[in-house]
């Protein structure tokens, strides 16, 4: 079992071995001064329903919110894995949320999906206790979370998401 997150350990060594260099960077890495965290914040009954947030220790309350979830999430992923992007979302006047979720293969979809739409209806209700706005909630996240996020984007109404700016279309790619 991981020393960081509920998941259960990986089936294969170099997996294993994978995460616990990942992860040991990600948590061992010194935040700058300026960034508090909050970690394992729940957001659900379930173990995985845990969040890490990491603000500006000033004492503003109207941030916009950024909630990141990470990749690899439908087989393997650690919320603590965004922690290296604290700084530069913090930098910017932002709040960051870093959910963790229930992963595959133990839950199948739409298990995650659920799981975002529990928390997006929990930041926005509670954005306040974040350290930020209600009605600037930005959902993002890399590869399987991107996915989520997108997902969660989708169905913003049952997300709550009054909160949500609507996906804004841009010129065609090439």
């Amino acid at each position: 079992m991981s020393r960081l997150s509920p998941q259960p350990p990986l089936p294969f060594e170099a997996a294993q071995a994978y995460e616990e260099t990942v992860l040991g960077w990600a948590a061992d890495a010194p935040l700058p001064a300026g960034i508090a965290v909050a970690r394992d914040r729940a957001y659900g009954p379930d173990p995985q329903h845990r969040c890490d947030v990491y603000r500006s220790t000033d004492a503003r309350d109207d941030a916009p919110i950024l909630i990141f979830w990470h990749g690899g999430g439908w087989t393997n992923g650690y919320k603590e894995y965004v922690a290296f992007m604290a700084p530069a979302v913090v930098g910017l006047g932002m709040v960051l949320v870093a959910p963790g979720y229930r992963l595959a293969p133990g839950h199948r979809l739409p298990a995650a999906f659920e799981d975002g739409l529990a928390l997006t209806r929990h930041v926005i209700a509670h954005a306040a206790d974040f350290g930020g706005r209600g009605d600037q909630i930005y959902l993002a996240g890399h590869s399987a979370g991107a996915h989520l996020a997108a997902l969660v984007a989708l169905r913003r109404d049952e997300a709550g998401g009054a909160g949500i700016p609507r996906a804004r279309s841009g010129p065609a790619c090439p």
